[in-house]
């Protein structure tokens, strides 16, 4: 945790935000890997159960946002920060129509 004019106080492992570009950097490459690796696993499990409850969910817009979503992604493979915009929009939208509250 950093503040200007404030000691850098260093948070329990349990409290980091391992997404955190501050933590990527610092993290030893070896150390990041393993924690991609088990986010990695976490997600083979999940994607499926949500993705199943957003099927019984799915409207009309729903879809409708998922195909554009899909069809900008697609175009956008040379460009790796608007693709990775559009993939987290697009599994935002299964989450919103799995009627998940996190997607808000």
């Amino acid at each position: 945790e950093i503040a200007q004019g404030r000691r850098v106080v260093l948070r329990p492992a349990e409290e980091w935000d391992y997404l955190s570009p501050l933590l990527i950097d610092w993290l030893p490459h070896e150390q990041m890997r393993e924690i991609l690796a088990e986010a990695h696993a976490t997600r083979i499990i999940i994607e499926p159960a949500i993705a199943a409850i957003a099927a019984k969910h799915m409207t009309k817009e729903n879809l409708e946002r998922l195909g554009t979503l899909l069809a900008a992604m697609s175009a956008s493979e040379d460009n790796p920060d608007a693709y990775l915009k559009l993939d987290l929009d697009f599994h935002m939208e299964i989450c919103r129509a799995a009627q998940n509250r996190r997607s808000e």
